[in-house]
């Protein structure tokens, strides 16, 4: 089964000590989903305060509307990461490139809504090095 991740690069977050955070990960990408621990949210949110310059306080000052306060009057938020996606199968794990981050998503979601112009095409990366997934019978490639 192939499993499409979101996932965000932990590099930001190092050496962050506002509010708790988890330890880096050997590969710094960080699966977004519901089953992150509290200390993956809090690295999640110090990966979006630090890229987007967004002052912190310590998390003893920090309540909840403060923090949305923050996130409200932040404008054009972005991320560093992108999609992983794991073969669980063959055991092949495809990481995110530098030139097609969570900042592009909006590119996302229109590549499948662009089977039309480009048939059989779903998404193909920037570098121009012969990669894209192609989705054929059902299936991708």
């Amino acid at each position: 089964m192939v499993i499409v991740e979101v996932v965000l690069e932990t590099d930001d977050a190092v050496d962050f000590t506002a509010w708790p955070i988890a330890e880096p990960l050997s590969d710094c990408l960080l699966a977004l989903s519901e089953r992150m621990s509290l200390a993956d949210v809090g690295t999640a949110m110090a990966v979006i305060f630090s890229y987007n310059n967004i002052p912190v306080t310590h998390a003893g000052d920090l309540t909840e509307m403060h923090l949305q306060g923050h996130l409200a009057e932040a404008e054009g938020l972005s991320a560093p990461g992108g999609l992983r996606f794991r073969d669980t199968t063959t055991n092949v794990t495809v990481s995110p490139g530098c030139c097609f981050g969570l900042e592009n998503w909006r590119d996302w979601w229109a590549s499948p809504r662009n089977v039309e112009t480009e048939p059989g095409k779903v998404w193909s990366w920037q570098e121009s090095r012969g990669v894209a997934l192609i989705r054929s019978s059902g299936l991708g490639r």
